[in-house]
């Protein structure tokens, strides 16, 4: 799995406690990982189209500890 979080950093690693700032970097690089999962965090931004060409899934709606959260959102916006 790749983590994305409104507080990651550009360029790290996509780990839960490294998360990626941008989308479309979490999904570049899940699917050169051939990775399943891009999970986001809040509020992430997109800087530009992405595309998908396997099974990758991505999930939103996660707390603090990465843990389902009903009442947490993930959005998505243009950067």
């Amino acid at each position: 799995s790749v983590y994305v979080d409104q507080g990651g950093a550009r360029g790290a690693a996509g780990t839960p406690d490294a998360p990626f700032l941008y989308l479309d970097e979490a999904i570049a690089a899940a699917e050169a990982k051939g990775k399943r999962f891009v999970y986001v965090r809040g509020t992430v931004s997109m800087r530009g189209p992405a595309l998908v060409k396997g099974r990758l899934e991505i999930r939103g709606g996660f707390g603090e500890g990465w843990d389902d959260d009903p009442g947490a959102m993930a959005r998505v916006v243009s950067a």
